[in-house]
C-alpha cells in the first residue's frame, strides 16, 4: 500500500494534493512514508532558482500540458492530519538511526518550504509534533473545525527537532511560540486562528486553493520567491516577460471604456 497518495484536481488539474496515507496510526510519520514523501517532493520541484511551470506528474506521462499552481498535503480519514513521528518505530532505534531519521525528517520538510509554488497544510484532524512541524514548514494552513494541535515534543523528553523552534516562532511570534513549545499544550482550532497559528478553520481547502489556483502561476512563483528572498527587482523580471502579463493588459485595455 502507497503511504503518500497524489492527485490532481481543478479544471486543468492545477491543485496537487499530497495525502499522508498510514490512517490505521493517525497518520505518524515513520521512515517509509518520509522516503515516499521526499521521493515526491524531488518530483514536483523543478530546477534549483528556476520559476518556469510545473507539469503534474500524471499528466507529464500521458504527455499533455498542465501546471501546478498550488499544492494541498492533508492526512489519510477523518482523525488526523499526522500524529507526528512514529514512536513505535522510534523505540527500537539507536542513537544513529534517531540522528538520521531527524535529517530525513528535516530534509523533506525543508523540501516542502522551498516548493516554489504555494502550499496549503490541510490539518483536518490531530496534528500534534511532527505534524504541526510539517504543518508549519507550508505557506498557508487551515484546520478543521474539530481538529487540535500542538507542538508536544517536551512532554516526552525531547524538543520540537523537525523545524518547529525556528518555523513557530517566526508565525505566531516568540512569545507564544516559547509558551506553547515549553508547555506542550494541545490547543483547538479556535484558539490556533485566534493566535495566528492558522489561516482559516474550513471544512475544505479547496475553496482558497481555487482561488490561488485561479492566478497566474508565473504570478503566483515569483511573489513567493519575492516574499521569501526580499528580491523584488529580480523576481519583477519573471512577471514582466510572462505571457500572462500580456495577456492581461490587453484584456484590461481592450475592456476600459473609450
Amino acid at each position: 500500500m502507497a503511504l503518500i497518495n497524489l492527485s490532481y484536481t481543478g479544471t486543468n488539474q492545477e491543485i496537487c494534493e499530497i495525502t499522508l496515507n498510514r490512517p490505521e496510526v493517525l497518520n505518524a510519520l515513520n521512515t517509509a512514508l518520509l522516503t515516499e514523501l521526499d521521493e515526491t517532493l524531488s518530483a514536483l520541484k523543478p530546477h534549483p532558482k528556476s520559476l518556469k511551470p510545473i507539469p503534474p506528474l500524471q499528466l507529464l506521462e500521458r504527455g499533455l500540458g498542465g501546471e501546478v499552481k498550488t499544492l494541498i498535503i492533508r492526512g489519510a480519514g477523518e482523525k488526523a492530519f499526522s500524529a507526528g513521528a512514529d514512536l513505535k518505530e522510534r523505540v527500537g532505534m539507536s542513537l544513529d538511526q534517531t540522528r538520521t531519521f531527524l535529517k530525513q525528517i528535516n530534509h523533506a520538510f525543508d523540501q516542502i518550504a522551498n516548493l516554489p509554488m504555494p502550499t496549503i497544510a490541510y490539518m483536518n484532524g490531530l496534528a500534534f509534533g511532527g505534524g504541526l512541524e510539517l504543518a508549519l514548514a507550508c505557506d498557508i494552513r487551515i484546520m478543521a473545525p474539530h481538529a487540535q494541535t500542538g507542538l508536544t515534543e517536551c512532554a516526552l523528553g525531547i524538543f520540537p527537532g523537525a523545524g518547529g523552534t525556528g518555523r513557530l516562532p517566526q508565525v505566531i511570534g516568540y512569545a507564544k511560540a516559547c509558551e506553547l513549545i515549553f508547555s506542550a499544550k494541545k490547543i483547538n482550532a479556535q484558539e490556533a486562528l485566534n493566535i495566528g497559528l492558522v489561516n482559516q478553520i474550513s471544512d475544505s481547502p479547496y475553496e482558497l486553493a481555487s482561488q490561488i489556483a485561479a492566478c497566474s502561476g508565473v504570478s503566483l512563483r515569483a511573489a513567493k520567491e519575492a516574499m521569501k528572498t526580499g528580491d523584488i527587482a529580480r523576481c519583477y523580471e519573471q512577471v514582466l516577460k510572462s505571457p500572462e502579463r500580456v495577456a492581461a493588459l490587453k484584456k484590461f485595455t481592450s475592456n476600459r471604456p473609450a
